[in-house]
């Protein structure tokens, strides 16, 4: 009489499938939020110039 084979339920290929799908939704929500917020640079104000605009040669 034989012996019936119990199907595993998590093959390596599976495990792979949904490792690689997972990586693949982190990476594209961590670029979605990296890219969708303002970036800001804190310069001193001594390091800016402003001055009226003038009319000359360039």
């Amino acid at each position: 009489m034989d012996i019936p084979i119990k199907k595993k339920r998590f093959t390596p290929q599976k495990i792979a499938m949904i490792t690689g799908v997972t990586l693949l939704v982190g990476l594209i929500v961590f670029v979605l939020l990296s890219s969708s917020g303002s970036t800001r640079l804190n310069v001193e104000k001594e390091r800016i110039s402003i001055n009226t605009v003038k009319k000359g040669i360039f």
